[in-house]
């Protein structure tokens, strides 16, 4: 995978290596993006890691965020489920 993001814009594109498919991300997802290339982690703990990066979004509703982010990248297969 491969990622370009430019500078003062919220978005970037994703060119995912193995389908040759291309995709727009927002912010979070590649915030998440960003966090899984450490390594495997549960949906519990991305939301954690990205957390600072989300101060204007409101702590009930960031799990929910996290989710839905985490189901899109999983349907554009650039991440996989984690049974962490």
């Amino acid at each position: 995978m491969r990622l370009h993001e430019w500078p003062d814009d919220e978005s970037a594109v994703v060119y995912d290596t193995r389908s040759g498919d291309t995709h727009m991300i927002g912010a979070l997802a590649l915030e998440i993006l960003s966090v899984l290339q450490g390594g495997t982690l549960c949906a519990d703990e991305v939301a954690d890691a990205v957390k600072p990066s989300l101060a204007d979004a409101p702590p009930a509703n960031l799990a929910a965020l996290i989710a839905a982010e985490l189901e899109r990248l999983h349907t554009l297969r650039l991440v996989e489920r984690s049974t962490h």
